[in-house]
């Protein structure tokens, strides 16, 4: 359940985040320079879709608006509101997948490769 409709969010797994700082670390051309990074655009019911692949079991997105998910009461829902709409409401600003690819050498981390490691903490 996540309040961003059939809009796509940003995606980068840690690993492929401190590779990249290691590459803009290593490149003087880099260096104090705006860089982003991103491994993939994902829509709420594309990340269902890749659970349900894996799991073998029906994984369900529930597209909410942002008041509502605001409202659900648990500590920071409010700000993960907030979150969830800007990533979907602006233009994903230094955040291309090409220019991640080109730093780590055309290999970056899936969400689906991520979801296979880790599915046993889901079942």
């Amino acid at each position: 359940t996540f309040p961003t409709g059939a809009g796509a969010i940003p995606m980068c797994s840690v690993p492929d985040i401190g590779r990249k700082v290691v590459s803009i670390l290593n490149n003087p051309e880099t260096i104090n320079t705006e860089q982003g990074v991103v491994g993939a655009f994902h829509t709420g019911q594309e990340i269902a879709d890749l659970f349900s692949k894996s799991l073998g079991t029906p994984v369900v997105f529930n597209a909410v608006e942002v008041a509502a998910y605001a409202a659900f009461g648990f500590p920071g829902a409010a700000d993960l509101a907030n979150m969830f709409r800007f990533m979907v409401s602006f233009k994903p600003t230094h955040r291309d997948v090409a220019s991640t690819q080109k730093c780590l050498d055309g290999k970056l981390d899936t969400l689906e490769e991520w979801i296979e490691t880790n599915k046993a903490a889901f079942q």
